[in-house]
């Protein structure tokens, strides 16, 4: 586990997941399978959990397979973001794997995505708590469904902290302001 979360990674990649809904769906008179960026993702149901909300979206090429993982959903919502910058800026919402950290294939998927939180005052712990975050700013911002899927991944800095998967194309920055409190 690392500093955003539990792994998402597993056994079970995307393509794994595509085979079975595959063979599992006999009617073709629907599109089965839906692009997203180079990878094919089922449209529809698996395990309960629908995937269209992942399907939407042009994702970044270097996203592991299976990644978002299943039970994201279409962001909707206010967050918080801890930042460096005033007014924030696009520096501020690099994912952890754009950093030059090495992550293994099971951390991969958790490093693709950014951290945020659903409760400020989980955003205030996780200044609090973790050192690296001392001089760290509350930035709010809204998250409407085109600006990514999202899914939560409760950590020990905050039970509302939250995985947020960006779509290609989209610059998070524009959308979160510093709060003052």
């Amino acid at each position: 586990m690392n500093s955003h979360g539990p792994s998402l990674g597993g056994e079970n990649s995307r393509r794994d997941r595509v085979a079975a809904v595959q063979r599992a769906s006999p009617d073709t008179s629907r599109s089965e399978v839906g692009q997203v960026g180079t990878k094919s993702v089922p449209s529809g149901m698996i395990h309960g959990v629908s995937v269209d909300a992942a399907s939407a979206y042009t994702w970044p090429s270097d996203l592991p397979d299976g990644c978002p993982p299943l039970g994201v959903q279409a962001a909707d919502g206010s967050f918080y973001r801890l930042v460096k910058n005033d007014p924030p800026r696009p520096v501020d919402f690099l994912r952890p794997r754009d950093g030059g950290r090495m992550f293994s294939d099971d951390q991969l998927c958790q490093a693709s995505s950014l951290s945020v939180f659903g409760d400020m005052a989980d955003a205030r712990r996780a200044i609090e708590v973790v050192p690296g975050f001392r001089r760290r700013l509350i930035a709010r911002g809204t998250i409407e469904a085109h600006m990514g899927v999202t899914l939560a991944t409760p950590a020990s800095s905050g039970k509302s902290h939250t995985s947020w998967w960006v779509p290609a194309g989209i610059e998070p920055a524009t959308s979160f302001s510093v709060i003052r409190s």
